[in-house]
């Protein structure tokens, strides 16, 4: 992942090497939004059972003014790195319009029995009028054509400073009640100001 300029913003660029001989196959700048810086900060690839590939970005605009940053996450085909067939993509906006930044994506199977299903959790940090930068995960159901969103987290450190995720990692649903899982690592700002690692 990475970006390119435009007139009015940049867009995320995804990059394929062949695995056996490193050349390249193709680069992608496929997904854009007018006006808006969007940059590409994690990438994952899909579960077995689509040639797909995820990335989670953040979509800044590109002059002053609307919106903050905000979490785009977007689907792409492997195949040729389209936006498109298939492809879908989802926003997050946090409640008072300020920045909201992905930092990590990860996936995990939804039910084993439905192979197109499969969960994407996305972490990172949103912005609170009073309690700064609070730790944010989201879970969306990919259904191979639509993204749902079915969990949002929010958590303030305690201390009401910047708080941030860093790095999530998904488990697959095992057949029980408890449904896919997800473990989210971090920081928060302790009482005296310094910062505490967070799991």
């Amino acid at each position: 992942g990475g970006t390119i300029s435009t007139p009015t913003g940049t867009q995320p660029v995804a990059v394929a090497y062949g695995l056996a001989t490193g050349n390249l196959l193709w680069t992608s700048a496929a997904y854009a939004e007018a006006g808006r810086n969007v940059s590409a900060k994690a990438m994952e690839r899909h579960p077995p059972g689509e040639s797909a590939f995820y990335l989670t970005c953040s979509s800044k605009p590109f002059t002053p003014g609307g919106t903050n940053a905000d979490v785009v996450t977007i689907k792409y085909r492997v195949a040729d790195g389209q936006f498109g067939w298939n492809a879908v993509s989802a926003r997050f906006n946090g409640v008072i319009n300020g920045d909201d930044e992905p930092a990590d994506i990860d996936t995990c199977i939804y039910k084993p029995d439905i192979p197109t299903f499969f969960h994407l959790y996305v972490a990172g940090y949103t912005t609170h009028a009073l309690e700064g930068e609070n730790m944010l995960a989201l879970c969306y159901r990919d259904d191979g054509t639509t993204f749902a969103q079915e969990m949002l987290v929010i958590r303030d450190g305690d201390f009401g400073g910047h708080d941030r995720v860093t790095s999530v990692d998904a488990m697959d649903w095992v057949g029980d009640d408890s449904g896919t899982r997800a473990y989210v690592t971090g920081w928060r700002t302790n009482g005296s100001g310094a910062f505490d690692y967070m799991t």
